[in-house]
């Protein structure tokens, strides 16, 4: 799935006052701004954007309650970044996302680096 089959990309803020009228250009962007910091060059690397796609379209679904699964052959590398970026998004519209969930590897060790 690419970003471009997201039909409605429009989201309210938590409050109602505002409307972000490009959901998915806002989670990009923040992905941008995560790749580019300067502590994280090198942990995050190319990620998955069905995951990214999937994890937007699940938070214009259910933004009081964004939760991600993720389970990706590289946590750290896609899925975290993911993550953040929609949590990230949804954060400037006045939502708090709920968390992450694990569903592979070294459950122990991932649990710790994140």
């Amino acid at each position: 799935m690419e970003t471009d089959e997201i039909i409605d990309k429009s989201l309210k803020s938590r409050d109602r006052s505002q409307v972000c009228e490009d959901f998915v250009c806002a989670s990009q962007t923040w992905l941008s701004k995560i790749k580019r910091l300067s502590i994280l060059k090198g942990v995050f690397g190319e990620t998955n954007q069905c995951e990214l796609v999937g994890f937007i379209s699940y938070a214009l679904a259910f933004p009081d309650n964004f939760l991600a699964l993720v389970d990706t052959y590289d946590v750290m590398k896609s899925g975290v970044p993911n993550f953040c970026a929609v949590a990230l998004a949804l954060n400037d519209l006045g939502y708090k996302a709920r968390g992450i969930r694990l569903n592979s590897g070294d459950l122990a060790y991932l649990s710790c680096c994140l």
